[in-house]
């Protein structure tokens, strides 16, 4: 009875964990066999091996861990919207310090460095902070670029630089002193010194404009770098552009213009939506495209001079115009990678 108990033992210990069997070096140190006697002291001496093995296995470090999107501000606190909510709109002083961080709203941001050559995992940092951090000394009268490193346990330091941040598939990192270059095809960030680029845990996670003494303006920037407007009743007139604050801090690689309908419409029932291909204008002489654009911290839209929102019928598939108040729309944005 005692053999066959060991062995289930055993058995299960090894079939649970079959990742631990291959940290153990070696082979029990007693073999047993059917038709013998077990010796309680040949029995333990298995069971204190199997317990040394599985409490030897490696644990994953709380700061280097599997994690998507990376290379971002991950979450903190929001506005009612859901935006991010960490930085003040402007500082009375070339300084400025994050709001609302808490332990119930703490900010966390991931930052990557390529993947593991062993096991091909993802080789990322995760910062957090539950107190709200500050920048100080910033740089007089320009832009300047808030960044956090991550050290290996977790804990985040902040720093600023002057110079904007590089986003870019591939190519050579900036050595200049403050230059970040994040190379998204090999998911790595670095950081220049003046003289090399090496590879560093930051995440650019915001931006203070100043005058010669003050911080006039500053924003956080999207979590997940993805954004969503909200929905806006009624849409824009004729010749109005319409803008929204993506704050992704880079040019956006997908955006969209989305309109839903809220009366029924050209064919259209309540509930359909249209993207941003469905739309032209008029300029009073001929049909338009409606522009859509994007900038590093904005999306927007301007509609014809005339005849703004035009589509064609859902049903008969005639040209026609569209009732702005029988419409709601949003703008979508996110960084593409």
């Amino acid at each position: 009875m005692l053999r066959m108990v060991v062995c289930l033992i055993a058995g299960v210990l090894l079939g649970a964990a079959p990742a631990g069997a291959q940290n153990c070096a070696g082979s029990f140190p007693t073999t047993l066999a059917n038709g013998t006697n077990a010796d309680a002291t040949q029995v333990m001496a298995n069971f204190t091996y199997l317990l040394n093995c599985i409490n030897n296995l490696p644990t994953p470090s709380a700061a280097a861990t599997t994690s998507s999107p990376r290379q971002t501000v991950s979450a903190g606190p929001v506005t009612t919207a859901g935006l991010p909510n960490f930085l003040p709109a402007s500082s009375g002083s070339l300084s400025i310090t994050m709001q609302n961080v808490t332990a119930a709203a703490p900010l966390a941001v991931t930052a990557a460095n390529n993947n593991d050559s062993t096991t091909g995992g993802q080789k990322d940092q995760i910062g957090v902070t539950t107190s709200n951090l500050s920048w100080s000394s910033l740089a007089a009268s320009t832009t300047n670029y808030l960044y956090v490193t991550v050290a290996s346990n977790g804990t985040l330091t902040t720093g600023a630089t002057t110079l904007a941040p590089v986003y870019q598939w591939g190519g050579t990192p900036g050595t200049a002193n403050g230059q970040f270059t994040f190379n998204i095809g090999e998911m790595k960030g670095y950081l220049g010194n003046g003289s090399v680029a090496a590879q560093a845990y930051a995440v650019v996670v915001g931006e203070a404009v100043t005058s010669g003494s003050a911080v006039t303006s500053a924003v956080g920037y999207a979590y997940n770098g993805r954004y969503d407007s909200g929905w806006a009743a009624t849409l824009p007139p004729a010749a109005t552009p319409a803008s929204r604050s993506h704050n992704i801090g880079i040019q956006p690689g997908r955006a969209e213009f989305i309109a839903e309908c809220t009366t029924a419409n050209l064919g259209f029932a309540v509930g359909d939506q249209l993207r941003w291909g469905s739309f032209y204008g008029d300029d009073a002489s001929t049909n338009v495209p409606n522009s859509l654009y994007t900038g590093r911290l904005t999306v927007g839209v301007t509609p014809g001079s005339s005849g703004a929102w035009k589509a064609i019928n859902r049903t008969n598939g005639a040209q026609g115009t569209l009732t702005g108040a029988s419409w709601k729309y949003k703008m979508v944005a996110d960084r593409g990678w």
